[in-house]
């Protein structure tokens, strides 16, 4: 996801942290910040196209591909490529 952010907003893997996020209300997000400053928010569309870039790009998925989030307390959350 960070590759996604950072080719976007023309940033430097290293200046940039994402912290995945879950709200039972919300659903899941993720929050992109630098320097401990946050960037922006992403909602749950938005972590979806920056996991598929993310597979397409590193993982050679094909953009097309299913994703399906997942949360557990234990495991934490889980993203599920399926072709």
């Amino acid at each position: 996801m960070i590759h996604f952010f950072t080719h976007e907003k023309g940033l430097q893997l290293d200046d940039v942290e994402v912290v995945l996020t879950y709200d039972e209300s919300k659903g899941f997000g993720a929050d992109v910040m630098k320097n401990g400053q946050l960037v922006q928010a992403l909602d749950h569309f938005s972590l979806i196209q920056a996991i598929r870039y993310w597979a397409t790009k590193e993982g050679n998925f094909d953009p097309n591909c299913g994703l399906e989030l997942r949360f557990s307390e234990r495991d934490g959350i889980t993203a599920i490529v399926t072709e």
